[in-house]
């Protein structure tokens, strides 16, 4: 759809010949689109911000970009006769497991070796049937955008908001005679609470049912300020209790693969889900709350476009962008400018419900304020955080076979024969010293005559008392205000790669969890 909200030419001559005009800035929503030529020239063309994820693999035999990275495993020789983990990534892996949240040091590599992520923002073309690739490392945000944001931001908020309802509208009209129901997953944060304000008075007057749902057990601030929305709002809302008030958590090897099967390396078992292998309930179309407001600096934008995106799209081939386009990026980095931290994005959201349910703004977000308003939050971010969850299992074994050959090249490349003997005679293992990052700089110091025997041997003693992971398989528990919550988070990231690093394709994995 354009922003003058036109569904496309059905015309795909038109279509593509529209696209091909460099100055031609015009579509709103999501898509990747790709046109080539008898001559081998052509372009891929994507918005500069997108749920939709693309990959690039370069040898001297080949060259190829896939939407699916599993495509390119499976599809080149070089990686057939080899075992996963030999073609895994210790900077990718190293990355998943210390910066889930963080800055990442590599945010382009994939848990494969020599497979780069193209990002949204970057262009690639096709002359004379070669891929060419320009990898940009920042997004370029509009002239005219930049000035209203600056001098007439009221008018650049009312511009956008008509544009915004006009799209949902328009789409959603497109999309009824196929829809029996729209269901919404509802939280106490900002995400959801801006999905519901557009989609309650959108699908009254389309005459759409829209329902909404939140899960979790009965005293977590996501279901208390949930069922308070949807009350003011005289809207149904589900509240999905978890078997025994605990959400699930890997209980075998199988459930691990099952998780590396559908994230490629993207998410972990910390999100753990059930594989879905095909759309079911197509009548019925299932939002989320969507964050691109938020995305103020370049690893959030690329953290969208690997975490989120996988995670959005694992069991559903149907996005709907609603609040995740560029459009919305364009004001994170107005607000932010590319920033480490920043909360100046909070405005938007005032400025939005401001406009489309004002009555949304009285009731508290979990955690956080919105600005402009004197409501006092509820509760806190920390609790609403927490969800209880079963205990995952842990297996050392599984790890050290599954990726023992990364484990062996972080040690090999960090010290040397006597440090290895040294962490032999405590009692610590290459597994310890990738989890632990405490050893490493007590093996520095003595490599570095800064420390001598008896106090290395004393400190890694210490560091061997207090660890939180276990050398032998067990079932580990978060527990709320864990204090080793963040290193027991690390352990299943960990699980997942190892469960598939001895699988030779992604059809291997299939027949294995599949029995086919």
């Amino acid at each position: 759809m354009t922003i003058n909200n036109k569904i496309r030419s059905k015309n795909i001559k038109n279509f593509f010949k529209t696209l091909n005009d460099d100055d031609n800035d015009d579509f709103y929503g999501d898509y990747q689109l790709m046109h080539l030529d008898n001559k081998g020239n052509g372009f891929f063309k994507t918005p500069l911000f997108s749920v939709r994820q693309l990959f690039y693999y370069d040898d001297e035999n080949c060259t190829a970009i896939a939407t699916e990275l599993k495509l390119i495993v499976d599809g080149v020789n070089k990686f057939k006769d080899k075992k996963f983990q030999e073609n895994y990534d210790l900077n990718f892996i190293h990355d998943s497991v210390f910066n889930e949240w963080g800055l990442r040091e590599f945010p382009r590599f994939t848990i494969f070796k020599n497979i780069k992520r193209i990002s949204p923002h970057d262009e690639v073309i096709f002359k004379n049937g070669e891929i060419i690739v320009k990898m940009n490392n920042y997004i370029k945000i509009p002239n005219s955008f930049k000035y209203k944001f600056k001098n007439d931001k009221k008018s650049l908020y009312d511009e956008y908001f008509n544009n915004l309802e006009k799209f949902v509208e328009e789409t959603l009209n497109y999309l009824k005679p196929n829809l029996s129901k729209i269901r919404l997953g509802l939280t106490g944060g900002y995400d959801s609470r801006l999905a519901l304000s557009i989609l309650h008075n959108i699908c009254d007057k389309l005459d759409i049912t829209l329902e909404c749902f939140t899960a979790g057990n009965d005293e977590h601030p996501d279901i208390v300020i949930a069922k308070e929305i949807a009350k003011t709002l005289n809207i149904k809302h589900e509240h999905i209790q978890p078997p025994n008030n605990k959400s699930h958590y890997p209980q075998n090897i199988s459930e691990y693969l099952g998780t590396f099967y559908k994230s490629q390396g993207d998410y972990n078992s910390n999100d753990w889900q059930p594989i879905v292998r095909k759309d079911t309930e197509l009548d019925i179309f299932f939002q989320h709350g969507m964050d691109a407001y938020k995305r103020y600096n370049m690893n959030l934008l690329y953290s969208g476009n690997r975490w989120f995106a996988k995670r959005v799209l694992r069991n559903y081939s149907f996005f709907y962008p609603l609040f995740y386009t560029e459009h919305e990026v364009f004001f994170a980095f107005s607000y932010c400018n590319n920033e480490n931290v920043c909360n100046d994005w909070k405005d938007f959201v005032y400025e939005v419900l401001k406009r489309s349910e004002p009555k949304l703004l009285e009731i508290p977000i979990v955690g956080d304020i919105i600005p402009n308003t004197n409501i006092k939050p509820y509760s806190t971010g920390t609790a609403s955080n927490f969800h209880p969850k079963e205990p995952f299992l842990w297996d050392p074994q599984i790890i050290k076979k599954g990726l023992s050959n990364i484990l062996r090249e972080n040690i090999e490349k960090k010290i040397g024969i006597k440090g290895k003997l040294l962490l032999k005679i405590i009692g610590l293992n290459e597994l310890d010293f990738f989890l632990n990052q405490n050893i490493f700089p007590i093996i520095l110091e003595y490599r570095q005559k800064k420390s001598k025997i008896p106090k290395v041997v004393k400190d890694l003693l210490k560091v061997k008392k207090k660890s939180p992971y276990p050398h032998v398989k067990t079932f580990i528990e978060i527990f709320e205000n864990d204090p080793y919550s963040i290193e027991k988070r690390r352990m299943p990231i960990l699980m997942d790669f190892a469960s598939a690093g001895n699988m030779h394709s992604f059809e291997q994995i299939e027949k294995y969890l599949f029995n086919e």
